[in-house]
């Protein structure tokens, strides 16, 4: 009996963190609230999305929206580069094909897609492994979202 103690007192420790980190997650990510001017009942607002943020290092940080579930996905290829790449120099185009006009982001840099779809963005790449993320959106506020890994060794 007294082995059982320990292993006790240990999960409910667990259940505990556990439990408070999830409290602490919930309150994080609650849209915010709007009142109905006809009904005058508060409703959650959709078009808000939750978001989760990842530190790469001290100085560099992504967001990641989580898309509502009323969301719809649209066509979003990436034809250059390919996962994984190694690369010498730190001038790198992506490249893809998503919805004609569709407005789409590489990392921080905007660009709008041409009438067939086609888009090219220049980005400058940091020396090591190099998180690329594409967001394609449409008009409606739908999009598609695509990661892939690009390596930066100038002496390679």
């Amino acid at each position: 009996m007294k082995k059982m103690i320990p292993v006790v007192v240990i999960i409910a420790a667990i259940t505990a963190v556990v439990g408070g980190l999830i409290m602490t997650q919930n309150k994080s990510v609650k849209p915010p609230s709007t009142t109905n001017n006809t009904s005058n009942k508060t409703v959650n607002n959709p078009t808000v999305e939750p978001k989760k943020t990842i530190s790469l290092s001290p100085t560099k940080t992504i967001t990641q929206y989580i898309k509502p579930a009323n969301f719809i996905s649209i066509p979003l290829n990436i034809s250059s580069p390919v996962n994984g790449i190694s690369v010498s120099t730190p001038a790198l185009s992506v490249k893809g094909k998503t919805i004609p006009k569709g407005d789409v982001i590489v990392n921080e840099t905007e660009t709008t897609a041409d009438t067939s779809g086609n888009f090219t963005a220049k980005i400058t790449l940091d020396e090591g492994s190099n998180i690329i993320s594409v967001q394609a959106i449409d008009a409606e506020g739908n999009s598609e979202e695509k990661e892939l890994i690009v390596i930066y060794n100038p002496t390679n």
